[in-house]
């Protein structure tokens, strides 16, 4: 967390930094914001091409677990 809020103030803060730098801080974004979305795209997609339930059933369910990928990372700093 200490980490996250000092990448934010330097890069809000226009600091000068590397190339490099500026790279991982997009993969740490793809990482946290892409990877998510797709897998649960990907598992909603997977489990309706099988055959195994509705397709409005699936989102239902993958919507419902969304919430504790947000609260399970915040046990861990308890």
């Amino acid at each position: 967390m200490v980490l996250s809020v000092a990448n934010y103030v330097i890069l809000g803060l226009g600091i000068q930094t590397d190339g490099y730098y500026l790279h991982s801080f997009e993969v740490f974004l793809a990482i946290i914001a892409v990877f998510p979305g797709l897998g649960n795209l990907g598992y909603i997609l997977l489990e309706y091409r099988l055959g195994y339930r509705r397709l409005l059933d699936i989102c239902i369910e993958t919507a419902t677990w969304i919430p504790f990928l947000f609260v399970s990372p915040l046990t861990a700093l308890i």
